[in-house]
């Protein structure tokens, strides 16, 4: 089992618990995703993740507020859902790699 999987998989068990979207797609990526290099990835998803990096990374860390944080609680349920649909495309594209699918 690679790094990423094993991160992509801790991600989508975040984005399953408590909390609202917003809150579980920022522990996901805060917690998990941001140890993953897209070089770990499949070609054809490394290009979604670092605009998925780039994007919710866009606002400034404040205080005790990470800039995923900041993001992701300026996000509608809708656009942070599509967040939740790129990661689970993502780690569709690890798991064909590593045969687990």
């Amino acid at each position: 089992m690679t790094y990423a999987w094993e991160n992509f998989h801790m991600a989508i068990r975040s984005l399953a618990g408590l909390g609202t979207i917003q809150e579980r797609l920022a522990s996901a990526y805060n917690l998990h995703l941001i140890h993953v290099a897209p070089e770990e990835l499949p070609p054809e998803v490394r290009e979604l993740f670092k605009q998925v990096q780039e994007e919710l990374t866009k606002a400034k860390a404040v205080e005790n507020v990470t800039s995923v944080e900041a993001t992701v609680s300026k996000m509608s349920d809708e656009v942070a859902l599509d967040y939740v649909d790129k990661i689970i495309t993502m780690i569709d594209a690890v798991a064909r790699q590593e045969g687990e699918y």
